[in-house]
């Protein structure tokens, strides 16, 4: 992850934030088709959602991801990849989960379901706040 944000970052700092959001939001879709698909995994609900996020986050030993109520609750009390490439290369930490990690998450989760939602920790409970965690959620979208 290190060498990616780091990358990332070099590649998008100087370009408007939508840009590399799309970038970022992209790559996460095709992340989650490729691990769907590596996986067989071939449902569309929250269920399938949080096998496809177990599986990606299965080496943080922080993380924990739930089911409450319909929505899927991403908790992680320990140091994300992104918090650490930011604090490690002295990269905007901030920046780096609004226009990186936010919407990898998001096209992850469209990967499996187009109508999935992502409420990112900054509406919640976020580290950079000053938060004990991250708190993401995850849940479709309500029409």
């Amino acid at each position: 992850m290190g060498e990616y944000a780091k990358n990332f970052y070099r590649n998008f700092k100087n370009k408007p934030e939508n840009e590399a959001k799309e970038y970022a939001y992209q790559q996460g879709k095709k992340f989650g088709r490729a691990l769907k698909e590596k996986m067989n995994i071939h449902g569309t609900d929250i269920e399938a959602l949080a096998e496809v996020l177990r599986a990606v986050l299965k080496y943080e030993p922080t993380v924990r991801v739930e089911i409450h109520d319909g929505e899927i609750h991403l908790i992680n009390e320990g140091f994300c990849p992104v918090m650490e490439t930011a604090l490690a290369f002295n990269l905007p930490w901030g920046r780096m989960c609004r226009i990186m990690g936010w919407p990898f998450f998001t096209g992850l989760a469209q990967a499996v379901n187009s109508n999935i939602e992502f409420i990112a920790p900054e509406q919640l409970k976020w580290r950079l706040k000053g938060d004990l965690y991250c708190f993401h959620i995850f849940a479709l979208k309500k029409v």
